[in-house]
């Protein structure tokens, strides 16, 4: 299963199919990511 960090917040739907089609890290408080941050997150 491929990884996806999805770094915006999303609508509970688009959240959920997208757990179901990967294994997604989300970005629950919304909060801007750099690019380091990003990278840490792998």
């Amino acid at each position: 299963m491929k990884k996806v960090l999805i770094t915006r917040r999303l609508i509970r739907e688009s959240e959920d199919k997208a757990s179901k089609l990967f294994d997604a890290k989300f970005n629950t408080n919304d909060e801007l990511y750099s690019q380091k941050k990003n990278n840490r997150n792998e």
